[in-house]
């Protein structure tokens, strides 16, 4: 029996790439985006499926056409669930999974709305709301308190309802989340309140954002090919050697030896083959093997260094003073979590 598998071809380039070759970009053109991610999630929830790994390099525009609609891609996490049914499996992106998906607690389709209010702050600023230069451990333990900050100057000039909807949507508390219909709903997501001034700032932090995710994805490659080669070179070594030993008569040898080059060269195509299948697995299964394991120890740890308290060393040099939407809004909007606390932090340098 064999299984055809019809994929949609799509060709107009990631999101983050036609924004950053924009002349012009402003919040109405980042609600448009966010506007057609949430339509799409909405369909998926509609339809009982969770994707659980939304980020930047899978929302795809289906064709160069400016006026091209945006898709979501990758579905290698995404999960099948009936309603009221939650998941526990540990998976998807540091820097984009939900608090409870950390805490390996029990979740539900709310993880993606997570992942779409980090995806609005980035379009928002340029860079990410839970970075920290220390590392993972220290990353994860902002996400597991949900402290994140609006910081100026980048946020200075961005509308209130902007920020309102980052708000509702990165929240510790799964409940409070907006759904999908209620962020459809907005103001912001639906232009009535989206400025049109062009975001000059945001777009050139978005471009070294960009050009740093892309870095690592040329390096990851670049370490992935010299595993390859040295793999393929090593078991081609060992091959030649097992034939030689395997070989008592001398006059054989030579018949070895010249058999020796056809030997690499078979064995080295099923070692890379098996290692592309292995990386490829390794990719697509990041809820099991190591990774999942890393992930866990630095979670693990960050919890046990006390996730109420807050870390002295997260006041470091070179400060730019928050403007919070506590301060701009709403008193009480300081009840929603840190994001309206006054806080001294560094920007992410790429």
């Amino acid at each position: 029996m064999e299984i055809s598998l019809v994929l949609e071809l799509v060709t107009g380039g990631e999101l983050f790439d036609r924004i950053v070759e924009k002349g012009y970009y402003s919040e109405r053109d980042a609600a448009d985006a966010v506007k057609q991610i949430l339509e799409a999630v909405a369909y998926l929830h509609e339809n009982g499926i969770v994707h659980r790994d939304l980020k930047p390099e899978n929302l795809l525009y289906a064709t160069p056409a400016p006026d091209a609609p945006l898709k979501i891609a990758d579905f290698g996490l995404s999960k099948i669930v009936e309603h009221q049914v939650l998941m526990k499996t540990v998976c998807g992106t540091p820097g984009y999974c939900a608090p409870e998906i950390l805490r390996g607690c029990a979740y539900g389709p709310e993880v993606d709305m997570w992942s779409v209010g980090i995806i609005t702050y980035i379009l928002l600023c340029g860079f990410e709301p839970f970075y920290d230069e220390r590392g993972d451990q220290f990353m994860f333990r902002r996400i597991l308190n949900c402290e994140y900050y609006f910081i100026s100057p980048w946020w200075d000039e961005v509308s209130l309802n902007a920020k309102d909807l980052v708000r509702k949507l990165i929240v510790l508390d799964p409940k409070k989340r907006l759904t999908t219909f209620q962020a459809l709903q907005h103001p912001w997501v639906t232009g009535k309140a989206a400025n049109f001034v062009h975001m000059d700032t945001a777009q050139k932090k978005l471009q070294e954002f960009n050009a740093r995710r892309k870095l690592k994805a040329a390096v990851k490659a670049v370490v992935a090919s010299s595993r390859l080669g040295s793999a393929s070179s090593s078991s081609s070594h060992s091959s030649i050697q097992e034939s030689q030993k395997a070989s008592p008569d001398p006059s054989s040898t030579e018949d070895v030896t010249d058999n020796t080059a056809v030997l690499g060269k078979k064995m080295q195509e099923d070692q890379v083959a098996a290692e592309m299948t292995a990386l490829q697995a390794e990719g697509q299964e990041k809820d099991a093997g190591g990774k999942n394991e890393e992930v866990s120890r630095m979670v693990i740890q960050a919890l046990e260094d006390g996730l109420k308290t807050r870390d002295p060393t997260m006041k470091r040099r070179s400060v730019e003073k928050l403007k919070t939407v506590g301060e701009e809004m709403d008193p009480k909007a300081e009840e929603e979590g840190p994001a309206a606390e006054a806080q001294d932090v560094i920007l992410p340098e790429y």
